[in-house]
């Protein structure tokens, strides 16, 4: 979702992402990615050696935990649900995907 607002923090505008593939039905394949990023490097070991006989460092930090997963809705006509097998969908630690049948107009 993309949502625009004025200084004041008012909203102006919130508008949701969609984007409209067709797919090949005779050999046609698409890939859609929501995978969230890789979490951050663990920190470095505390604490430093002293004068003298130096100490050993600390064991560093843990990584973090990688990102969610966005979320995908898949909508098609019920002429196309035969061909749902193209799309292959990815997003880890996401929320499943959606599907919603909703039968479209012709284009022409």
């Amino acid at each position: 979702m993309v949502v625009l607002t004025e200084p004041d923090g008012k909203t102006l505008h919130a508008a949701v992402q969609q984007t409209l593939y067709l797919v090949d039905p005779r050999g046609g394949s698409l890939t859609i990615e929501a995978d969230g990023g890789s979490g951050g490097s663990g920190g470095i070991g505390r604490p430093n050696g002293h004068d003298g006989s130096n100490g050993s460092d600390g064991r560093n930090g843990f990584d973090g935990s990688p990102g969610r997963g966005g979320s995908i809705t898949v909508t098609y006509d019920p002429q196309a649900k035969p061909f749902l097998g193209t799309i292959h969908l990815s997003n880890r630690n996401g929320p499943p995907p959606l599907f919603r049948e909703v039968p479209v107009a012709a284009p022409w």
